[in-house]
């Protein structure tokens, strides 16, 4: 009997590596900005929303703010991305992945 809850347990993580395999590159894929001039930006949580304003300030203008101040969607340049990478953001998101985690028009 424990060699089939083994075997059993076997297959089903070896099923459960297999899926996450899959899905995990997808949503990496979505997760990227669509448009290179616009991005959301996850900075530090313990970051204020002056000091937010101004990381992005040099990279773009916040169209819009999160329920924490360290959510923002960002227009900016041609690469906003990587000037928010260099800004010191920890995620950058396709802005349409996060909608609910923004207020649009709200600015920090």
């Amino acid at each position: 009997m424990g060699s089939i809850r083994g075997a059993s347990l076997l297959k089903a993580l070896a099923t459960g590596l297999v899926v996450v395999l899959t899905v995990l590159p997808a949503l990496g894929i979505a997760a990227r900005p669509a448009r290179p001039f616009e991005a959301a930006a996850v900075f530090p949580p313990w970051w204020d929303a002056a000091r937010v304003r101004a990381a992005v300030a040099p990279v773009g203008e916040i169209s819009a703010t999160g329920r924490m101040a360290t959510v923002v969607t960002v227009i900016g340049g041609t690469d906003v991305a990587e000037g928010l990478r260099a800004a010191g953001a920890w995620f950058i998101l396709n802005p349409a992945l996060i909608g609910c985690a923004v207020r649009p028009g709200a600015t920090a």
